[in-house]
């Protein structure tokens, strides 16, 4: 059976530690190894980290300051990784002592796939169950994670991480370490959307296994929610980026260039208020349909249409903004 490399990145969540690292300690699937990554914690993070009772084999590297965002952290853990297999156990969730274990074995079953999660509980502050993660989902196919599925990656690209995050909390994932090569340099200058970049990239070239069993708690408090106007306008942008990656990655038709459009005009309306400013998203998004794809104009007026529509009923005050946050 396959090593495992568990990677614990922290910042300042010394308040969730203990119940995180028995989890990560306590797994049934023991071939596994551990690095402990604090970002320039300011509170007791890092004493927590040291003193906690090591029952796997354990590295712990510390940085002074903090870098300012998630994935430089998640590149460093993966590249001191020596395991074929990847999880990446945030310091503010909790999960099931046997979450790796069952993935390892769906990723052993199906060599093909290079990624595979579960489904995950979303549990407040104080570990509070409240639902699962996927009835929180906006938009996306909530039916299909009611059961064990599977799915090509291109087609998962293609036709749901083109729209959004289908693979939403990464402490539910394992993944294999070779497929990472080759996004190093892209994923950290991303701050917010890093994980959906790595999912696309890794899908990209392999097929996904989703298990129904709530093995993950994904914790949602305060620092996981708040967002300024200005972090959702750079959370826009990347999600540009994130497209511009998968199209030039994964052969996409006129309808999959098309489908992206209602959305991301209702998230540029949302995050860029005035005519001029909104000029910018919807402009990069046609270009970029025409850099990589060549997509025709037709396939694009019926969501500009609706857009149109939508604002016009919006300044009237006839229908409220879109939620998108």
């Amino acid at each position: 059976m396959p090593k495992v490399s568990i990677i614990v990145p922290c910042y300042n969540h010394a308040r969730y530690l203990e119940q995180r690292l028995a989890s990560v300690y306590g797994q049934d699937y023991r071939d596994c190894e551990v690095i402990l990554l604090d970002d320039g914690s300011t509170d007791d993070s890092r004493e927590l980290l040291e003193s906690y009772p090591k029952t796997l084999p354990t590295r712990c590297v510390f940085n002074e300051k903090n870098s300012g965002s998630p994935f430089p952290q998640w590149l460093k853990g993966i590249g001191l990784a020596e395991g074929e297999l990847i999880w990446i156990a945030e310091s503010d969730d909790d999960g099931s002592m046997s979450l790796v274990g069952r993935l390892v074995r769906e990723l052993e079953a199906h060599p093909e796939a290079g990624l595979a999660f579960c489904q995950s509980r979303v549990i407040d502050r104080d570990g509070l169950v409240l639902g699962l993660y996927t009835e929180r989902a906006k938009r996306l196919y909530r039916e299909r994670y009611r059961a064990d599925f599977a799915v090509k990656g291109a087609d998962e690209c293609a036709r749901v991480l083109l729209l959004e995050n289908s693979v939403p909390n990464a402490s539910g994932v394992l993944f294999r370490k070779r497929l990472v090569a080759g996004v190093e340099a892209e994923l950290p200058t991303m701050r917010y959307n890093g994980d959906w970049l790595l999912w696309a990239h890794i899908l990209s070239a392999s097929d996904l296994r989703f298990v129904a069993e709530p093995l993950n708690a994904f914790r949602l408090h305060a620092e996981s929610q708040t967002r300024s106007s200005g972090a959702l306008r750079s959370s826009f942008w990347e999600r540009l980026r994130i497209l511009e990656w998968i199209a030039r990655r994964v052969p996409l038709s006129a309808r999959d260039y098309a489908a992206p459009v209602d959305d991301l005009l209702a998230h540029g309306f949302y995050v860029y208020r005035t005519d001029t400013e909104l000029r910018k998203p919807l402009f990069a998004w046609l270009r970029l349909m025409r850099r990589t794809g060549g997509v025709p104009w037709r396939v694009l007026l019926p969501g500009v249409a609706r857009f149109v529509w939508r604002r016009t009923l919006a300044r009237l005050g006839l229908v409220p903004l879109p939620d998108v946050a």
